[in-house]
């Protein structure tokens, strides 16, 4: 073989080289974003599985309020009615006291 042969023997095998170093670095940097791009789906993801969560918290903290706040108004309206109804009775036995009252008087003149 003679120098020139070589030389070119040579050059091709540099340029196969470097060639192969380019497809990996190609291959790198695809595998590079890819996996980028992952992590941006996944922390979306994550993102938005935290703010369903915190939904769904506050969805309930203010069920509960609501709850509660029923539960209230319902105490307050039997509360008013047993207090209407026992003024109701305190009417209905000072009214009774009242007509005995009356008529004991009325019979003692006699």
């Amino acid at each position: 073989a003679s120098n020139q042969d070589v030389k070119e023997e040579l050059i091709q095998d540099v340029k196969e080289e470097i060639i192969e170093d380019v497809k990996e670095e190609i291959v790198d940097d695809v595998m590079v974003k890819i996996i980028e791009d992952v992590k941006e789906e996944i922390i979306e993801d994550v993102k938005e599985e935290i703010v369903d969560d915190v939904m769904v918290k506050i969805i309930e903290d203010v069920k509960e309020e609501i709850i509660d706040d029923v539960k209230e108004e319902i105490v307050d309206d039997v509360m008013v009615k047993i207090i209407e109804d026992v003024k109701e009775e305190i009417i209905d036995d000072v009214k009774e006291e009242i007509i005995e009252d009356v008529l004991s008087e009325s019979f003692a003149y006699e």
